[in-house]
Parts: structure tokens; sequence; C-alpha cells
């Protein structure tokens, strides 16, 4: 019986230690899920900021090209 007894001490045991890994593993986890989530945000803002510069260059390139076919037109050459 004392066999029994030591095997169900020591399996309690493991059992505590896997509980405590586990434990630890999930806060490690949760952690790396907010560093990732912050990562996300970050880069939802940087594309946010891209997208402005984007349409931002486009209608300041649409201009020029507006402007130099009026130019081309005037003195007669004709526009690229």
């Amino acid at each position: 019986m004392a066999a029994l007894e030591e095997f169900r001490s020591d399996y309690a045991e493991c059992i505590e230690h896997f509980m405590k890994d586990m434990h630890e593993v999930a806060e490690l986890s949760s952690a790396a899920v907010e560093e990732l989530m912050e990562l996300i945000e970050q880069a939802i803002s940087s594309l946010k900021v891209l997208k402005d510069r984007k349409a931002k260059y486009q209608l300041e390139l649409k201009g020029v090209k507006s402007h130099r076919d009026l130019t081309s037109e005037s003195v007669g050459m004709v526009p690229l």
C-alpha cells in the first residue's frame, strides 16, 4: 500500500507541476498575443498613412499631368 500512496503522491506532484507549467505558458501566450495585436495596430496605422500619402501624390500627379497637357496644347505639342 505504501507504494500505491507514493505513486499517488508523485502523480499528484507531477500534475501540480504540469498545471503550473501550463499556467506559465498561458501567461506567455497571452503576452505574445497582446504584443502581436499592438504590432498589427501599428501596421494598420502605417497602412492608413501610406494610403493617404498615395492619394495625395496621385492628386498631385494628376494635377501635374493636367498642367503638362494644357501647356502642351497651348504650344502645339502632342501630349504624352
